[in-house]
C-alpha cells in the first residue's frame, strides 16, 4: 500500500534522506526509524533532530493507565495494583476513574503510579 503523501510524511522522507535513513512506503516503519535515530516530530516544530539534546535521568516511578469499560475499570485497576504490589512495587497514587470523551464515553481511565519498594 502506498503511503499517504501528508505533510508529515513528506517532511519525514526529507529528513530521512538527509540522514541516510532508508525511505519506505510504510509510514510507521519510517517514523520508527527516524525516532531510533533521534529525529522526533512535534506538531508545532515539525521534524527536528533531538539526538544531541542531553537526556534527563529516567524517573523511578512506574506509571500505568488502566483503560477499560466503565463498569470494569476499577476492578481491573485493583487487579493491577494487587499484582504489582505483590511483585515488589508500592502504590504511590491512584486517580479516580475518568470517563472518556465521545465516542468512547462508555469507557473510563484510571491512572496509577508505583515505585519499586526497596524495603521489600
Amino acid at each position: 500500500m502506498m503511503a499517504r503523501m501528508t505533510a508529515k510524511y513528506i517532511g519525514a522522507t526529507t529528513f530521512a534522506h538527509s540522514k541516510n535513513i532508508p525511505i519506505t512506503d510504510d509510514q510507521e516503519a519510517l517514523y520508527a526509524a527516524l525516532g531510533k535515530a533521534g529525529i522526533l516530530y512535534d506538531k508545532m516544530k515539525g521534524w527536528y533532530d533531538a539526538s544531541q539534546e542531553p537526556a534527563e535521568q529516567p524517573s523511578d516511578v512506574l506509571r500505568v493507565r488502566v483503560w477499560a469499560k466503565t463498569e470494569d475499570v476499577e476492578a481491573q485497576a485493583r487487579l493491577i495494583v494487587r499484582t504489582l504490589t505483590s511483585g515488589g512495587y508500592r502504590l504511590l497514587e491512584q486517580s479516580q476513574p475518568y470517563i472518556c470523551r465521545p465516542p468512547k464515553q462508555l469507557e473510563s481511565r484510571i491512572y496509577l503510579s508505583f515505585i519499586e519498594d526497596r524495603g521489600a
